[in-house]
């Protein structure tokens, strides 16, 4: 069915969260006949009918989910539809076909597809790819990436569309086939929505099972659970690893200080001088980066220019700055145990780190007590979950446990000493009823830090003799 015969369509669309309703206004524009399926607290229907007000539009919520899917020439699945798992196996069974946002945009894509995923670096590799299409002048869109939805790269169309892609997206994915697909990474995390490991693996490997040989599969070329997944799910597309540590006779792999970038006999070097952004985490998403520029067909000089300029994203390692001869740096963004490690072992030594958030499976980490051993001299635990974490990592270094997110950033100022690092790197998801999201965490330990600065700037200003050692 092209887009333009679901003009006078029966479309629900089900589950209203996030892109949900942005969904149904692109639908309104095509003039299809809307029911919309939500569950959620009576404010929030309330805010939902005001974002889309429109007799083209049936509202219906959890009690009524199965009678709404009935007659339906189409169904669209969004974020929160879990609520309905069984109102759409019925609907599947009446032969009504029911599509994930992913699949129902990639079907009418008509430009190239890039999708890219992992447990950590999906979004910076997304970014720094972003920056080489931007010195190249290239024209793209973003899908998938903080508040964009993938809905929005059928409203403005692209040659190309750059998509990341969370576990969440691919799991409800039948029929997603990129051009260029991205594996950066894997570790376990995300047991709260998997039954185990393997299942969460199996998941990220929707991103290249559909693909063609005419297709192209960048991944992580060193990573143990990354070879075990290709072993049980082999790509039938052209595989390019990325390696920061063995060389590769396709492929792009790093040499000393620099990377180097093998294809079809062609061989290309690419200097790490100028690049700013810390750990070799960075140094495989730059990787990744690369080589899904290349196959773009960027040129090196474009790829060069563009790498002096690379920025960290917000809330990944972002530096804040210095206070006193203490940096300052925001991961918020790092929900899992991996994520921190990366962070430490980029940071290196004399690290304050400040961790917490939700507890639940997949916590323990033997490599992230490695971690914890080799580089932090000060660990603070926040949270109502913190003596959760505490009987994990007792008995490693130097512990305090503390309520809030804000009073651990004031008590690692306290024991901070000049030349020393204070990192916020959770290693878990926030507890939704303190911050919500990793965005309103990220925003407090800032807030925290800048009062921290004001506060000493004030001091100086008042002693202008006196220096904090």
């Amino acid at each position: 069915m092209p887009l333009s015969d679901l003009k006078n369509k029966r479309v629900a669309v089900v589950g209203l969260l996030r892109s949900g309703y942005k969904i149904v206004n692109f639908l309104l524009g095509k003039t299809a006949r809307i029911t919309a399926i939500a569950d959620g607290s009576e404010k929030e229907k309330a805010t939902l009918r005001t974002l889309s007000p429109s007799n083209q539009i049936q509202w219906r919520f959890e009690e009524q989910g199965e009678a709404a899917l009935r007659d339906q020439d189409l169904i669209i699945t969004a974020v929160g539809h879990r609520s309905f798992a069984q109102a759409l196996k019925t609907a599947a069974t009446q032969n009504i076909p029911v599509l994930s946002e992913l699949d129902f945009v990639s079907r009418y894509l008509k430009g190239k597809i890039v999708g890219i995923t992992g447990t950590n670096g999906k979004s910076t590799t997304l970014s720094l790819l972003q920056a080489f299409l931007q010195g190249a002048d290239a024209s793209f869109a973003v899908g998938g990436m903080g508040d964009t939805a993938f809905i929005e790269a059928l409203e403005t169309p692209a040659p190309l569309n750059l998509f990341e892609l969370s576990s969440t997206n691919l799991a409800e994915s039948q029929h997603f086939h990129p051009h260029m697909a991205i594996l950066t990474s894997l570790s376990p995390a995300h047991m709260e929505r998997h039954r185990t490991t393997t299942d969460y693996y199996l998941t990220k490997s929707k991103v290249y099972a559909l693909q063609d040989p005419e297709d192209c599969f960048i991944y992580h070329g060193h990573s143990e659970p990354v070879k075990k997944l290709l072993q049980r799910v082999p790509p039938r597309s052209q595989a390019i690893p990325f390696d920061y540590l063995q060389e590769f006779p396709l492929g792009i792999f790093r040499r000393g200080s620099e990377l180097v970038w093998r294809y079809q006999g062609i061989s290309e070097s690419f200097s790490l001088a100028g690049f700013q952004l810390p750990g070799a985490q960075n140094i495989e998403n730059l990787m990744a980066a690369i080589a899904a520029a290349k196959m773009l067909g960027l040129s090196r000089e474009t790829i060069l220019s563009s790498i002096p300029k690379l920025k960290a994203l917000p809330y990944r390692l972002q530096y804040l700055g210095t206070i006193d001869g203490v940096k300052y740096f925001n991961d918020a963004k790092a929900a899992n145990l991996a994520a921190t490690a990366w962070a430490l072992h980029a940071l290196k030594k004399n690290v304050l780190l400040i961790a917490g958030g939700d507890f639940g499976p997949g916590q323990e980490d033997p490599l992230f007590r490695e971690a914890l051993a080799k580089h932090v001299k000060v660990l603070l635990i926040f949270g109502s979950r913190r003596r959760d974490f505490h009987r994990m990592w007792e008995g490693v270094t130097e512990t305090y446990l503390v309520d809030t997110l804000s009073e651990a950033v004031q008590v690692a100022h306290q024991k901070a000493v000049k030349g020393d690092q204070v990192l916020f790197s959770p290693g878990a998801h926030p507890e939704l009823h303190v911050h919500g999201g990793a965005g309103p965490r990220g925003e407090e330990f800032n807030a925290a830090v800048a009062e921290i600065k004001g506060r000493e700037n004030l001091r100086r200003q008042s002693h202008p003799g006196m220096t904090r050692i």
